[in-house]
């Protein structure tokens, strides 16, 4: 996984609205009667799924953030930030 820290806060956005949904579908899913086969790849995408994170670990996502956010000033950043509508990148869990 290649990126530039520019990208770090792209990045989470996309892997935390696809968790989210991930989630939900679990959740239903577990409501639901499925076929062995059905529920043999349910239980691979959640391995893909695990494994996915392990590479956001590994890649130090959340390294780079720390730094990112240890350089930034407390005030008046946030408060700018939020005028501009701009997110901080966040740590990826």
């Amino acid at each position: 996984l290649t990126y530039s820290p520019d990208d770090a806060s792209y990045i989470y956005h996309c892997y935390d609205e696809l968790l989210q949904e991930l989630r939900r579908l679990e959740n239903d899913l577990s409501a639901v009667e499925l076929k062995a086969e059905d529920d043999a790849e349910i239980r691979e995408l959640i391995a893909i799924i695990d494994e996915s994170k392990e590479m956001i670990a590994q890649s130090g996502y959340n390294e780079a953030v720390r730094d990112f956010l240890r350089g930034v000033p407390e005030f008046p950043t946030e408060e700018l930030a939020d005028l501009a509508d701009i997110e901080l990148p966040e740590y990826f869990g």
